[in-house]
Parts: C-alpha cells; sequence; structure tokens
C-alpha cells in the first residue's frame, strides 16, 4: 500500500550511508529537489524551536519578553516578531550585513507596516523570510526548521551529537536511534502548496543569501516554515509536526509516491557513522569552513570508533 513516507531502517553506519546516496529510488530521477534534516535522537519531532515547549524557548530579549509557546497565534506572532525586531537592530548596530535591508526595515513605521501587513496577510510575511532565515541559522527561535539540501551534511549534525551522547553514556530519557529525514521539495513547492484555502499545504520553503554566509553555503541550507493565514490569528496555537502536515496533503492529493523518507539508524552506530562522513569529507572543518571548522574537526576525531592516521607524515604502528 503506498505511504507518504518511507521508512527505511539501516542496521549499520555503511547502510546508512548506501541508502542516502544517489542511486536510492525514493529519490526518482533526482536527488537535487530534496531536502535533509538530522536528528540525534529520533523521537526528536519535526517541529520549530519558536513553537516547542521542552525547553520553553525565550521570545524577546529585553523588553516585555515571553517564553515558551504562547496563548493564541496573535500573542505567539507578536512575540516573534519583536525578538526578530531586536536582533535585526543588534546586528545592524555591530556593522554586519542584514540580509533583505531596505528602509522599510530602518523605520519605526516600516515596522508598524509590517505588523499591518500581518494582521492583513498572515505570518510569516516576506520581507522578513531572509532575515528570520539568518536568524534561525544563527539558533535565534523562530518558527523556521533547519534542513540541508545535502544528504550527508544532515548525517554528520545526527552522528556529532549521538556520538558525543554515546561517548558520555548519557543515553536516558532519548530513543536507542538517529535518524535522518527527507522531504521532497518539488513536490511541496509544484503539488502540494498551490492550492484552494481549504487544503492549503501549511509548509513553505525558505532559503537564505548564502553569499555572505560561508557556513550557510557549506552546510546546503535551507528552510521550511508553517504559515498562518490572518483568519487564524485569534485562534490558539496548533502545533504539527512537518510529516504529519505532508501525509494529510499527501492523502488529500490521493498521491502514489513517498515524498519523505525517514532513515533510522542505532545510536550505537554514531561514532563509526562520524569517522566515515570523514572519508567523504564531511567534518566540523567543512561545515565551518575557517580555523576554528579545522580545530574542531582534530578534536571531534576522539569521537570516532577507531583511530585513524590524520596524514602521511605519520608513520602507521
Amino acid at each position: 500500500m503506498p505511504t507518504a513516507i518511507q521508512q527505511i531502517i539501516c542496521p549499520s553506519a555503511e547502510e546508512l550511508l548506501l541508502k542516502l546516496g544517489r542511486t536510492n529510488s525514493l529519490w526518482g530521477e533526482t536527488q537535487q529537489f530534496w531536502a535533509f534534516r538530522g536528528h540525534s535522537d529520533d523521537s526528536y519531532k519535526l517541529i520549530p524551536n519558536a513553537l516547542r515547549d521542552s525547553p520553553k524557548a525565550t521570545l524577546g530579549y529585553t523588553f516585555a519578553p515571553k517564553e515558551g509557546i504562547q496563548p493564541t497565534n496573535q500573542d505567539q506572532i507578536d512575540a516573534e516578531f519583536q525578538r526578530l525586531h531586536e536582533f535585526h537592530w543588534s546586528i545592524d548596530a555591530q556593522g554586519l550585513h542584514v540580509p533583505g535591508d531596505s528602509n522599510l526595515l530602518r523605520t519605526p513605521k516600516g515596522w508598524l507596516d509590517l505588523k499591518n501587513k500581518i494582521e492583513n496577510h498572515g505570518w510569516p510575511v516576506d520581507e522578513l523570510l531572509p532575515l528570520l532565515a539568518l536568524a534561525q541559522h544563527y539558533e535565534v527561535p523562530t518558527r523556521l526548521l533547519d534542513w540541508s539540501d545535502k544528504p550527508l551534511v544532515a548525517a554528520y549534525f545526527a552522528a556529532k551529537k549521538a556520538a558525543i551522547e554515546v561517548s558520555k553514556e548519557a543515553t536516558e530519557n532519548r530513543s536507542s536511534f538517529m535518524s535522518v529525514w527527507a522531504l521532497n521539495l518539488d513536490w511541496i513547492m509544484r503539488k502540494a502548496f498551490p492550492s484552494d484555502s481549504k487544503g492549503k499545504m501549511a509548509v513553505y520553503v525558505v532559503s537564505a543569501p548564502r553569499a555572505t554566509n560561508p557556513n550557510l553555503h557549506a552546510q546546503g541550507g535551507i528552510f521550511t516554515t508553517g504559515i498562518l493565514t490572518k483568519d487564524e490569528l485569534h485562534n490558539g496555537v496548533t502545533i504539527e509536526p512537518v510529516d504529519a502536515i505532508v501525509e494529510k496533503r499527501w492523502n488529500s492529493l490521493r498521491c502514489n509516491d513517498p515524498v519523505m523518507g525517514h532513515f533510522t539508524l542505532p545510536c550505537s552506530e554514531a561514532r563509526k557513522l562520524l569517522r566515515l562522513l570523514n572519508r567523504e569529507g564531511i567534518n566540523a572543518a567543512t561545515i565551518y569552513p575557517g580555523y576554528k571548522g579545522v580545530a574542531e574537526a582534530l578534536a571531534e576525531r576522539k569521537l570516532w570508533d577507531i583511530r585513524e592516521r590524520t596524514t602521511y607524515w605519520i608513520n602507521p604502528k
């Protein structure tokens, strides 16, 4: 029976790398239009940080900051909007580039106009999407969810954190599996999203400028976000993981082919996976270009399952 989400259980790190390769039939003709997200704990839901209640997100820094999920969508949007506003002024005060910068963001009236647009059209508004993406990339809680267009990068993020937890034996209250999720962006943008108001696909794909952000470029960063219409502003906050939203839309469209993949791997394989990813050229040095990334890549070798030579100058023993 056809399903929206193909479940792929991988018993070993080698099997996961094989399944994430270009020959997997799940991708169809091309892997190019898929996005990937790694979780060190498979119980972790596909929900953005701003809409998580454990741990509670801090929304807003100084002026009436809020914590956790708010009573209504309007309250939630106001809190997210306030935090983004403060983030904008703070990065600009440091002389840093503001993506999507314009005079609209440089006057009180401009931000008031954006608030009015939210009330008339919903949230988020297009003018703020590049800034939202930058904030999300630097761990400011937003309603954006991080993905990568590179499957091995997603595997790296899952493996790194899982390897740390395994090495510390921090396995209490967590799944014994890590995971990588795959999402068909072509289906999201061309088939599921353009729909009538009653069956609207509440997942929107967002990209951010990579030219001024080497880390985002190296990581193949891309984002999805939920969309709220103006009619939903005064409703209570409803939280649905991306996979649940996708499955509903997939069923309503009566599709045949899977549009998501859910790859799982035992956490006991995380240290080996981290080492094998290094052989594929995926490590902290390539994920975080620069001196700091190189130093971190050397340090993370201690997480590997076995030692390997670092250069040809070292004689093996």
